[in-house]
C-alpha cells in the first residue's frame, strides 16, 4: 500500500457497532484503488470513507500490472470489468477535484 486517504463525516461512538465494507474501486496501468465505507450496522449512515492506492511488486521489486494482479486474484476476464473500471476512475477524479476545492464529497 502506498497511500490511504480518509474522510470523516460523523463520529462512531466508542463501543457502537459498525460495518466496514471494502471493494475494488478502479485501476489504471500501475495503481489499484480500493474503497472502504464505514457505516452503522443498518448501513444507512456513512461515517467515514477510506481510499487506498495499491501497487503490486514481484520478489525482484518489479511492478506487476493491475490487470495481471487481478487475474491472479480470481478476476479471469479483467476486460469484462472495463465499465466498472471507468466509473471508478471518474469517482477518483471527482474525489481529487473535490478535495482540491474542499467541497462536500458525494460517494456512490
Amino acid at each position: 500500500m502506498l497511500a490511504t486517504t480518509f474522510h470523516y463525516w460523523k463520529e462512531i461512538p466508542i463501543g457502537h457497532k459498525y460495518t466496514a465494507s471494502t471493494g475494488l474501486l478502479a485501476w489504471d496501468q500501475k495503481w489499484i484503488y480500493v474503497m472502504t465505507k464505514f457505516t452503522t450496522v443498518d448501513e444507512k449512515t456513512i461515517h467515514a470513507i477510506a481510499i487506498a492506492r495499491l501497487v503490486f511488486k514481484r520478489g525482484d521489486r518489479k511492478t506487476v500490472s493491475p490487470d495481471d494482479a487481478l487475474k491472479g486474484s480470481g478476476y479471469p476476464d479483467v476486460a469484462a470489468y472495463e465499465v466498472e473500471k471507468e466509473a471508478g476512475l471518474k469517482v477518483m477524479q471527482k474525489w481529487a477535484e473535490e478535495l482540491d476545492n474542499q467541497k462536500k464529497i458525494i460517494v456512490p
